[in-house]
């Protein structure tokens, strides 16, 4: 990580800038709830580490991610769906389907 506490990278042929993220939640899949760490974040997808290793998912797999943000803000909880892309011994690499809108200003 940087001096700053903020790691971005760009590397291969990705299209975003990916950022290192302090954030926590859950994915759900294989019908059940399991803890992760997101890793790094773009505006396309994130990378995750389940902290359960055991857990298996599928590429093109469909997940739920329930994430908790690490600052106090108006909206506690974000959920999004995305879709597994790799998947390396504990860590994920998933692609949103939808990031909604939480603009509540007219």
């Amino acid at each position: 990580m940087s001096e700053s506490g903020n790691e971005q990278h760009k590397t291969g042929n990705r299209r975003h800038l990916r950022q290192a993220v302090d954030i926590t939640g859950t994915i759900s899949a294989n019908d059940g709830n399991y803890d992760i760490e997101m890793l790094d974040l773009s505006k396309s997808g994130a990378k995750l580490r389940l902290k359960d290793s055991s857990v298996s998912l599928s590429i093109g797999q469909q997940v739920n991610l329930e994430l908790q943000w690490p600052l106090e803000t108006s909206y506690n909880k974000l959920d999004v769906s995305a879709v597994v892309m790799r998947m390396e011994d504990n860590e994920v690499s998933v692609k949103f389907d939808h990031v909604p809108d939480t603009d509540t200003s007219d």
